[in-house]
């Protein structure tokens, strides 16, 4: 399956800046990019960061206070 993206020259070049970045070729960039979004990566990393923070709240409290 195909499906084509219009990106402003902006997205274009930034797409482009992480390509070389990372030595990959845009479309590389463009297809983990989907991955990741559609993959509830982002929900998993946001459960793990919420659960950080609670285990952890004293000490980045006392940080916070440095």
């Amino acid at each position: 399956m195909s499906v084509t993206v219009h990106l402003s020259e902006d997205e274009v070049q930034a797409l482009q800046r992480m390509a070389d970045r990372e030595g990959r070729t845009p479309e590389q960039v463009a297809r983990r990019a989907v991955l990741e979004y559609t993959s509830g990566w982002r929900r998993e990393r946001d459960r793990l960061i919420e659960a950080i923070l609670q285990e952890d709240v004293t000490v980045l409290r006392r940080l916070g206070n440095t």
